[in-house]
């Protein structure tokens, strides 16, 4: 699915290929609730990534913050804002080569409704968040074992 997306002010725009268009995850974690709002990634193809108005656009380079008992190390993380909204626009990690993760709520193109929601990283969100509940609403405390890539191979809506 080819995606289009923007900031709020139009000076940043920006498009790139997904297969896996859903936007099912939404996080939690210090990080993205600080820097972008609580709200869900969608994976895309890094080198079909197309921006125009570059020169607006800002990086803030963090790290991962792997949970107590994971096993992996942190890792780079380094995600793509406006200069002039701050609007966030996708994440990159240059260990997660060939990958880039828009934020949906910068996606313009109309999103596929998703079968199911994770919330992630629970045990980090803030104390007075109210995560909703039910049947299409799944929580987990750190990040889940599917990968965006699995869970739409799971529900049969990878698009090769």
């Amino acid at each position: 699915m080819k995606l289009e997306g923007s900031c709020h002010c139009g000076n940043v725009k920006f498009s790139l290929n997904s297969r896996t268009p859903y936007p099912y995850r939404v996080c939690y974690c210090v990080r993205c609730r600080k820097t972008a709002g609580v709200g869900p990634h969608i994976m895309g193809e890094s080198e079909t990534l197309e921006v125009t108005g570059e020169d607006h656009v800002g990086v803030y380079v963090t790290s991962s913050n792997p949970q107590p008992g994971q096993a992996q190390a942190p890792a780079e993380l380094r995600m793509s804002f406006c200069r002039d909204c701050g609007c966030h626009l996708f994440l990159h990690a240059p260990v997660w080569a060939g990958k880039v993760y828009p934020w949906a709520t910068a996606v313009d193109t109309e999103l596929p409704r998703t079968p199911e929601t994770f919330h992630i990283n629970l045990d980090l969100a803030a104390p007075w968040v109210e995560v909703p509940s039910g049947t299409a609403h799944r929580s987990f405390d750190a990040v889940p074992p599917d990968s965006i890539e699995e869970w739409h191979r799971r529900h049969e809506l990878y698009e090769d």
